[in-house]
């Protein structure tokens, strides 16, 4: 008897006979894009290590192959401008981090990397401006504080130079400094720690 009934619900399901529970559309669509997303991270993280290791032919050939199919890719189009930054083509790496603030404005790592080729270039100007995009947006930003303290300083503006000092929090003065300014910026970053734990430290004291 038991075997009879589970028969006919398997007649029955090949016949279309059973309700078969479908997602909604709505859910469908979720579940792509949520797929395509972490899909991404893998390749992102896989790309970026092979430029951290400097197999630069390698991780060429996959942004392209991102880039082919989707050229507003922002994080591909992000680390292909750091990809150019390394092999020296600077003006390449330039216009590709523009093309990343255009389609997302609020890139903070795209000005950070832009400040870093500008300062590198000697350019302190457009450095000075793609720093203080960052400090607008995160104030107490400790890499873009410094970066504009040792601007500031070099052209000058001391007052502007201590005021960049003085936002930084204390606590976070002697954090482990980002790569992209350990690899791509000619800063006297020890010398400018220093000035502003002097800076910091007068402060203090004067309190």
């Amino acid at each position: 008897m038991q075997k009879r009934g589970l028969t006919s619900v398997v007649s029955r399901a090949v016949k279309g006979e059973c309700k078969t529970w479908r997602p909604a559309v709505p859910v469908l669509v979720v579940i792509v894009l949520v797929s395509v997303v972490f899909a991404e991270i893998p390749e992102k993280r896989r790309i970026a290590e092979l430029i951290r290791h400097d197999q630069l032919p390698a991780a060429e050939q996959q942004l392209w192959g991102v880039l082919g199919t989707h050229p507003d890719e922002v994080w591909a189009l992000e680390l292909m401008g750091e990809l150019r930054a390394r092999q020296k083509r600077n003006a390449e790496a330039v216009a590709l981090f523009h093309r990343v603030l255009e389609l997302d404005p609020s890139g903070l790592e795209a000005q950070r990397r832009l400040g870093a080729l500008y300062q590198s270039e000697g350019n302190a100007a457009e450095a000075a401006r793609a720093q203080e995009a960052i400090q607008q947006s995160v104030p107490g930003d400790r890499d873009a504080n410094l970066a504009l303290a040792t601007l500031y300083e070099q052209t000058g503006k001391y007052q502007e130079s201590v005021a960049a000092v003085e936002r930084i929090p204390v606590s976070s003065l002697f954090m482990k400094l980002k790569p992209v300014q350990q690899e791509t910026t000619p800063v006297p970053m020890c010398s400018c720690i220093c000035f502003a734990w002097r800076t910091i430290t007068n402060r203090m004291w004067s309190i």
